[in-house]
């Protein structure tokens, strides 16, 4: 079942992943990644935004593993230094049956009793395991919007419920002292490069995943090992290493979403990241852009169903592009389906078959022209239908 962490696991043992391998200096690992970061929804962010982490199933998390942002914009004065660092493991926490840990916020208004409470907890798959953090404050400008907002933080791990927005750098690592305030790029905000000192407190961290993100307001750092862009204009000032991927998006806004592609570990845009701005629709209900180049891949834009994949792991590029049935009269419905699908324009098929988005079959019948999927959990599967030699495969969502 789904689990809420304001219980304690008695557990205390924990692996930590390393490598020979290095990015800019700091060495690099693997097992754990961000898989989903919602850091500039709409509106208010606290109670709003979302963050999402994958590891082992069930593994406790360990307690030096970090969430991190590094300030990017050129006209800061925290340029190059980690302005917030959030402790996903206390040696008690554990990944979710399924390998995924959400955070997520609830802020109450002092002096007007008024909670805003977050709406993805009621959505999140129940096999990951959800950390509840309770933020209250005095919400002196009356949006939600600023940390300076917030006074107490329920567990305090280092989030006040508003991740930086704008140019920022996301890190997952892993440090033997919290890392906050940690300069990666020059001892001041004039000596910075948009490349990584291969001197410093970092270089003893283990690097896991990280990416950025640079608006246009001109001269940008980035010190992610994939960069989103908001604008080509811009370019020509990005500072940043020659090791990194960049990826232009032409838009008139920061990616405000961006998830990891399905289990995918590595940094090329095609095959292993989302990023998207807002389209329609509130949140959690969040639409992808319609509008090509401001999703990338292309496949996700005007994406609909991302608050099926809350706690869970994310569809791919692939899943989302196969077609659905062309021929032989067959049609599978409803889709999206509560749970029973039919399928018309037979009285029987000689066989059904359903995958998840990782492509194993989860069932299958035969020889009828009804499934039932009322016991599989919400999200987009594939389904199959073979009858007389011939097959057609299209996508079902189960909700």
């Amino acid at each position: 079942m789904k689990k809420y962490l304001h219980t304690y696991i008695t557990l205390s043992l924990f692996l930590s992943f390393s490598s020979f391998a290095q990015f800019d200096g700091i060495p690099t690992g693997s097992g754990y990644y961000i898989n989903k970061l919602i850091p500039s929804p709409s509106g208010g962010d606290l109670s709003a935004e979302y963050i999402e982490i994958r590891g082992t199933a069930n593994e406790i998390i360990p307690s030096d593993l970090y969430l991190i942002v590094i300030e990017g914009d050129g006209e800061s004065g925290s340029l190059g230094k980690v302005t917030e660092a959030i402790s996903l493991g206390d040696g008690t926490r554990s990944f979710g049956s399924n390998g995924v840990f959400a955070i997520v916020s609830n802020y109450q208004e002092l002096g007007t009793s008024t909670t805003f409470t977050n709406g993805y907890a009621a959505l999140i798959d129940q096999a990951a395991t959800v950390l509840v953090i309770e933020l209250s404050g005095t919400d002196s400008d009356g949006d939600r919007n600023d940390s300076g907002d917030v006074s107490t933080k329920t567990p305090d791990i280092g989030y006040d419920g508003n991740l930086s927005d704008g140019t920022a750098t996301y890190m997952l690592v892993s440090s033997t002292s919290n890392p906050k305030n940690v300069r990666i790029d020059g001892a001041t905000t004039a000596e910075a490069d948009g490349i990584i000192d291969n001197t410093g407190d970092h270089t003893s961290w283990t690097l896991y995943d990280s990416y950025s993100f640079l608006d246009d307001d001109g001269n940008e750092y980035a010190y992610g090992q994939i960069i989103f862009v908001e604008d080509s204009a811009i370019l020509g000032t990005i500072n940043t290493t020659t090791s990194a991927t960049v990826v232009n998006f032409d838009i008139i806004s920061e990616p405000t979403m961006v998830l990891r592609q399905g289990t995918n570990t590595g940094y090329t845009i095609a095959s292993d990241w989302v990023a998207a701005c807002k389209g329609s629709g509130g949140g959690p209900q969040w639409q992808f852009s319609g509008t090509g180049g401001n999703v990338q891949p292309d496949a996700f834009v005007g994406w609909d169903d991302l608050y099926l994949y809350y706690g869970k792991v994310n569809p791919t590029a692939l899943t989302l592009s196969v077609s659905d049935f062309s021929s032989n009269g067959i049609l599978a419905y409803p889709n999206p389906t509560e749970g029973m699908v039919h399928i018309s324009g037979k009285e029987s098929v000689d066989a059904i078959r359903v995958f998840n988005i990782s492509g194993q079959l989860i069932k299958e019948v035969t020889n009828t022209n009804a499934l039932d999927l009322t016991s599989q959990r919400s999200g987009l599967y594939m389904i199959e239908i073979e009858d007389k030699g011939k097959t057609s495969v299209s996508k079902l969502i189960k909700r």
